[in-house]
């Protein structure tokens, strides 16, 4: 039998609405190569292990899961070097979450060619339409946002493109296994500031940009769902005044942690996300001031005119103010 080009890793908790269409959009996949399947089920509360087992006994040389029985995530412990990687034995690993899925039968296939074609690049990425699992709507979002041609891109413009706020859904994120499996067991400082905040995605993408070439495929190939129950999206939304300053204060110090270890190489190119969580911790904290300075022009100059006019009237005039917007807000609420 040929060795296994691509080994799929999926975390799975509490995904029973989802891991079905997770899985056959893994088993959908047209391949040239052999595929593997390697599942962590995290100790789950509802039918995800359940319907992962039924699939596991349908395709048992594919699917290989990890059933656990405590839930290792709240333990802190990383799950990919721990569990995942270890049984893994592609050339090449794909990431996708359990409560999100592939539309392409060809992405593995499509993502696989260009790597073996460009050994350059460190990471192939490409589009990712968004869906709110909550509010069901028409509009439909696709990440990045903005437009990218499909092709190689050096590390310097792919911080450029990621500094100007663009971002990828770590659906699409494909890499050469021993590269990944490094990263995994020798979490750079900058990833540790990072997962302070759950956030796994950005450093991924800033480690992986900074080693090598990366391909984007201008295709939407996956969707992304977006607060859905235990997610990171879900779990921000509603988060509390004193948890999102300290998540600002985290990201802060992530991207200047990222900066010694590039040695400030790409300091220029991503000067705009510490000045973006630094002006929305301003905000949070109700420091209208620090707002208006002209370090934050260009983010808040993006914001509508009525706030910005309210936050110029709330830091001329203060507190007088302040406590008539607080007034009219509770107003308009009710």
């Amino acid at each position: 039998m040929s060795e296994v080009g691509v080994s799929i890793l999926c975390l799975a908790f509490n995904h029973e609405k989802y891991i079905k269409d997770t899985i056959e959009g893994f088993l959908m996949q047209k391949t040239t190569f052999p595929i593997e399947i390697i599942i962590n089920e995290d100790c789950s509360t509802d039918d995800t292990a359940t319907i992962i087992h039924e699939y596991e006994k349908k395709y048992p040389k594919i699917i290989k899961p990890i059933y656990q029985k405590r839930n290792v995530y709240s333990q802190g412990i990383n799950i990919n070097a721990e569990y995942m990687l270890p049984l893994a034995t592609g050339k090449y690993v794909a990431l996708c979450d359990g409560d999100d899925y592939w539309t392409d039968p060809l992405k593995l296939q499509k993502q696989y060619e260009v790597m073996e074609a460009n050994v350059s690049c460190q990471m192939c990425l490409h589009r990712v339409k968004e869906i709110n699992d909550i509010v069901q709507t028409s509009n439909e979002l696709t990440i990045p946002t903005n437009e990218l041609k499909t092709g190689i891109y050096k590390s310097v413009d792919f911080m450029k493109f990621l500094g100007e706020g663009n971002f990828f859904n770590e659906v699409c994120y494909f890499f050469r296994r021993e590269e990944y499996t490094y990263y995994q067991k020798n979490y750079p400082k900058f990833a540790e500031a990072f997962m302070k905040n759950r956030s796994d995605d950005v450093p991924m993408l800033l480690y992986f940009g900074q080693l090598g070439d990366i391909y984007y495929i201008n295709e939407s190939m996956a969707v992304y769902r977006r607060f859905t129950s235990g997610s990171w999206s879900e779990d921000n939304k509603n988060t509390s005044k004193e948890n999102y300053i300290r998540f600002c204060e985290n990201s802060i110090k992530a991207y200047k942690e990222y900066n010694v270890f590039t040695s400030d190489k790409y300091a220029i190119e991503l000067e705009r996300w510490p000045r973006y969580f630094s002006f929305k911790k301003a905000e949070t904290e109700k420091n209208y001031k620090e707002m208006i300075l002209d370090k934050y022009a260009d983010i808040f100059s993006k914001q509508s005119n009525n706030y910005q006019r309210r936050i110029k009237l709330q830091a001329k005039f203060g507190k007088p103010f302040i406590w008539l917007f607080q007034i009219k807000d509770r107003l308009n609420h009710y």
